[in-house]
């Protein structure tokens, strides 16, 4: 299953061979969304710890984007994002500037 990350482009480069598919869009303040499945949860982890990585909440967890940390920076790219959004609901806002960043399942 996608799930959804904001981090560095240098974050993404250096745990892009984990990954079975990755696309991203730029955010204004200099990270990234990233839409990615890795290969197995174990990479997903070692990804995870990574400085600077964050992870959406899960696209079927329903939480929503009250109180995620980078909701401002996602907000400058996808306006129309609303704190009662999930990540799914995020993924297909996503999708209107990147075809691949929809959620796939």
């Amino acid at each position: 299953m996608k799930n959804y990350y904001v981090c560095s482009k240098e974050n993404y480069l250096c745990a892009r061979q984990f990954m079975s598919t990755a696309h991203f869009v730029d955010l204004e303040d200099g990270q990234i969304l990233l839409a990615a499945e890795f290969s197995n949860g174990h990479l997903e982890d070692v990804f995870l710890n990574q400085p600077g990585v964050s992870m959406l909440p899960h696209p079927l967890s329903g939480e929503t984007m009250a109180d995620y940390l980078h909701k401002d920076a996602l907000k400058k790219l996808l306006p129309n994002i609303q704190d009662g959004h999930t990540s799914y609901q995020v993924g297909q806002l996503a999708k209107k500037v990147h075809p691949l960043m929809g959620p796939r399942f």
